[in-house]
């Protein structure tokens, strides 16, 4: 799992058991610059090769396209879905339509299955 936020609600309601890194600019374990999309696919490869059933969450595709032009997140995200394409894994992209510009919106609506998920969904399993 990628993420540029540490929030846990994410966390509970998406993975039971969580191997991760962060997206972050700060050095620290188990972090990876947003501008190291070479490593950022090493780290998935790796990952989908030792869990063949895995699942694969990019959260933070936001704050990605703040260091990377959308050609660089199209090409990145095109090559996790090879990679995973060749084994059971499952990827997702959580992503805020608002934030993440009309341009690259559109181009990940055309080359994606869109899956619209409640925005709280603790708040709305409670109702």
């Amino acid at each position: 799992m990628l993420g540029k936020i540490h929030d846990i609600q994410l966390l509970v309601y998406y993975i039971l058991f969580l191997e991760g890194d962060w997206l972050s600019t700060e050095d620290y374990d188990y972090v990876i610059h947003p501008w190291d999309t070479n490593l950022l696919l090493n780290r998935i490869e790796d990952f989908v090769l030792k869990n063949s059933q895995g699942v694969v969450l990019l959260h933070g595709l936001e704050y990605l396209s703040t260091y990377n032009n959308i050609h660089i997140l199209f090409g990145l995200i095109s090559r996790i879905n090879k990679i995973v394409a060749q084994t059971e894994a499952k990827f997702f992209i959580t992503t805020d339509p608002i934030a993440i510009g009309n341009q690259f919106l559109t181009i990940i609506k055309n080359n994606s299955e869109i899956m619209l998920l409640p925005s709280n969904p603790f708040k709305e399993e409670l109702v």
